[in-house]
């Protein structure tokens, strides 16, 4: 039976049980006629409850009878199931895709070959670009500056030793020039003379507070220092032609010698007069 009847069932009995007791009090000498409305309701709703609390009675104070368990029939149910389905999402869950197959196996590959691969991303790689240029760079003037690059770093002085251009240049202003430039004249070494030729110019104008000399600068440096003065033009073209003799490969001999002779010991005079 539904519950809220079971209810309804209850307080209908309850209204009539105060109703009858209501009656009694009124009359208590006299009992309700046996086929009046309220007696017939309430036999009924008596009735009902009886039956409803007689089964649900029985049902708790009932044994519990286990059903016997057939395995041969569970065997039978189960062997149509598939299990596979289960197990194959399992497998493509833990499974790695190509990609990654691809990743790990060129990692592999690296690590076997001794190469490693830092992933540092495009900042990290432009970090490690200009860090790997900057030690280079550093080398290279490193090396220039002891004379490691130099194709010729001395001049053959007999007996004495070789004058070494290094010493020359870090003592400019005290270094005999034209000592050094006659012993490089003697040893045909016209590339090596048309150096001392500009350290000459070099020397002259630091003398005269037109250019600030220092070992580690460079002849661009020299070349802006003098750019507003009017010998400034002359000194430039002068410096291009001691580049292209000095830095090329070209093998300088007497007749490229006498072409520029002339023009580096006019600068000079020109300098000296002034």
């Amino acid at each position: 039976m539904d519950l809220s009847k079971r209810y309804k069932a209850i307080l209908t009995s309850l209204l009539l049980v105060v109703l009858n007791a209501s009656l009694l009090s009124a009359q208590p000498n006299r009992l309700l006629p046996e086929n009046s409305p309220f007696s017939v309701l309430l036999a009924q709703t008596d009735a009902q409850g009886a039956e409803n609390y007689s089964s649900d009675e029985a049902y708790r104070d009932s044994d519990i009878q286990p059903k016997p368990f057939d395995r041969e029939v569970w065997n039978k149910k189960r062997n149509g199931i598939d299990y596979s389905s289960k197990k194959k999402i399992e497998e493509e869950a833990t499974k790695d895709t190509p990609t990654e197959k691809h990743e790990d196996k060129r990692n592999n590959e690296d690590e076997a070959n001794g190469n490693f691969n830092l992933n540092l991303g495009p900042v990290g790689q432009l970090i490690l670009i200009v860090g790997v240029i900057a030690a280079l760079a550093l080398l290279v003037f490193t090396l220039v500056k002891l004379g490691f690059l130099d194709s010729n770093t001395s001049i053959a002085n007999g007996n004495n030793g070789p004058v070494r251009l290094d010493e020359i240049e870090d003592n400019l202003h005290e270094s005999d020039l034209e000592k050094a430039l006659r012993l490089a004249l003697e040893a045909k070494d016209y590339r090596m003379a048309i150096r001392l030729y500009y350290l000459s110019v070099i020397k002259e104008l630091s003398l005269r507070d037109w250019i600030k000399w220092k070992r580690d600068k460079t002849n661009g440096q020299y070349v802006r220092e003098m750019y507003e003065k009017p010998e400034g033009k002359t000194f430039r073209q002068l410096t291009l032609a001691f580049e292209r003799v000095w830095y090329s490969d070209e093998v300088i001999v007497l007749k490229h010698y006498e072409i520029l002779s002339p023009q580096f010991q006019t600068f000079i005079s020109s300098i000296k007069k002034r």
